[in-house]
């Protein structure tokens, strides 16, 4: 098995649990609720080896060791179709991102239900079947962030490019972006060259297409800025960034500084106005929307919650250090960030200064995004634009 393969341990629920449960209305790990001896006995031989573990829920789907639910009474005989089909799912979605899926059972008791599961799932080329504990071995290393890297590009594959010109109104209102750069690629070590992530980003709460507008200069009318306004660059530090390496592979080391002040500021347009040239800006900013629109696109996926997003603790600095320390991807020769004056940017693969050595994606931060593109996928199946309710 390769190093760093992701592999998790199931079995299905027992009928058999904990009656004090029942009338308290406590939710408590899946180990706490199910005292059925052969599921105890999995639940015991997962944790001494220390692998990764679920319980297949006839209510709740997929179960996971940390996860908490309450007391449930729910026969798989009494399983409808449409409920059969949300089991389905949910199993694909919880499940995605791990490489080999371990089903152990009894088979003698293996019900129906489970049996039409791993049929109908998505993933049921890696599902293995097996009937003793000692098959559970111990877990191997803890995926590296390029594994981590290569699984988030391999996922964000499934979802719809954004490419200009796009409809704002089809974007969600809150989310976290990919942007991707034609000629910047990376095989992550397997030979197949693909499009590499080469900014990740977010914003405040309901500004999503805000954000994505200012990068791509959606509202034009910014471009008739002069000296009492700021530049549509001040109001994106992706154009910003991309302004200050053409300038700097342009030489204009004067200018470069005087691009870098922000004008969004009155006090420091009011200071600055002698220093600008209205019309180098304008060439400039033309410069990088020509830039956006026909060499870049993105990818995003929704995540309502700005604290869940944004900062030190939100999930988008966990994405940036993914990517940063990533082993396997890298800048192309003819990068234009290797033109950026800000080392972090040149020396780097990435239009971002910030967040690089951030920790890379945790398991929850793993299942919410295959749980999101699932999401994403189930709602294009029922006719919802780029495959989200928006």
């Amino acid at each position: 098995m390769p190093a760093g393969t992701r592999k998790i341990y199931i079995t299905h629920c027992s009928a058999k649990k904990d009656p004090v449960l029942m009338s308290n209305k406590k939710r408590v790990t899946p180990d706490k609720l199910y005292t059925a001896t052969p599921t105890q006995r999995f639940m015991s031989e997962c944790k001494n080896k220390g692998v990764n573990w679920a319980i297949f829920s006839d209510t709740y789907g997929i179960w996971f060791s940390d996860d908490l639910h309450e007391w449930y009474d729910k026969n798989p005989n009494r399983v409808t179709k449409d409920e059969f089909n949300h089991l389905v799912g949910e199993f694909d979605a919880s499940l995605r991102r791990f490489d080999q899926i371990y089903f152990y059972c009894n088979p003698g008791r293996f019900h129906t239900l489970y049996k039409r599961l791993i049929k109908s799932s998505e993933l049921k080329a890696k599902i293995k079947l097996f009937t003793h504990l000692n098959e559970i071995s111990n877990q191997k290393s803890t995926p590296t962030l390029s594994e981590k890297c290569k699984w988030l590009h391999e996922h964000l594959e499934l979802l719809p490019i954004f490419k200009y010109p796009f409809d704002l109104k089809l974007l969600p209102r809150n989310g976290i972006y990919f942007f991707y750069e034609e000629g910047e690629n990376s095989d992550h070590d397997d030979g197949i060259l693909k499009p590499r992530i080469v900014r990740i980003g977010t914003h405040k709460e309901n500004n999503f297409r805000t954000r994505i507008s200012e990068h791509f200069l959606l509202n034009e009318s910014r471009m008739g800025f002069t000296l009492k306004n700021p530049k549509p660059s001040d109001r994106s530090i992706f154009r910003k960034n991309i302004g200050r390496a053409l300038l700097n592979k342009q030489r204009d080391f004067d200018y470069l500084r005087v691009w870098d002040i922000d004008y969004t500021s009155h006090i420091k347009r009011t200071k600055n106005s002698q220093l600008r040239n209205i019309d180098k800006e304008k060439n400039i900013e033309l410069q990088i929307t020509s830039l956006l629109r026909k060499t870049f696109y993105f990818r995003f996926i929704p995540l309502v919650g700005q604290k869940k997003r944004i900062g030190k603790t939100g999930m988008e600095s966990r994405l940036i250090g993914t990517v940063a320390r990533c082993k396997l991807c890298s800048q192309s020769k003819n990068w234009l960030g290797k033109y950026s004056p800000i080392p972090r940017i040149k020396s780097g693969k990435l239009w971002l200064s910030q967040h690089l050595d951030s920790v890379g994606l945790t398991d929850s931060d793993q299942t919410y995004i295959s749980e999101a593109i699932a999401r994403i996928k189930e709602n294009a199946a029922v006719g919802h634009a780029y495959g989200y309710a928006h």
